[in-house]
């Protein structure tokens, strides 16, 4: 990450205030750019998903250990960072939610440039093991974002 902005855990809980759970156990965190996002950790976690071969969905293998998997290793990559980087982790939370139309569903919110974005972590990959999508930023409603959530730092 060339420039670091860093977010508080008194920010995060304030941001997310409405939260039914919000937890941030860290002091601070990084926030990543979008250039970092796209050029360095999405490959990265889509190649972990495919290396250990836990890149496709099944019932084991859900939303919620892909919102897991995504915050995991979004530390882990930024931890290895070559030259100075920060010792905190990335801005990165477990985001879940009921989706308009009445369904649980658990992605990751990452905060860029002031503004959380809401990442769904799964990927898609064909038959021979190219990515076809990369992890992409969804669009939520107010009530998504808003209404019976819980989020993990």
């Amino acid at each position: 990450m060339s420039r670091i902005l860093i977010t508080t855990a008194a920010e995060i809980r304030t941001d997310f205030s409405y939260a039914l759970i919000c937890r941030a156990n860290d002091r601070n965190y990084a926030d990543p750019t979008q250039e970092w996002l796209s050029s360095v950790f999405y490959p990265y976690y889509a190649n972990r998903l495919i290396t250990d071969n836990i890149h496709r969905y099944a019932s084991n293998n859900d939303c919620n250990r892909f919102s897991l998997y995504l915050h995991a290793d979004i530390n882990r990559c930024h931890a290895q960072a070559p030259g100075k980087h920060v010792p905190q982790g990335v801005s990165c939370g477990e985001f879940e939610y009921t989706t308009e139309s009445g369904i649980r569903h658990m992605i990751n919110v990452v905060k860029i440039d002031g503004i959380w974005l809401y990442i769904e972590p799964q990927i898609r990959v064909n038959d021979v093991g190219v990515v076809l999508e990369y992890p992409r930023t969804l669009d939520l409603t107010e009530k998504e974002r808003m209404e019976d959530v819980c989020v993990f730092f």
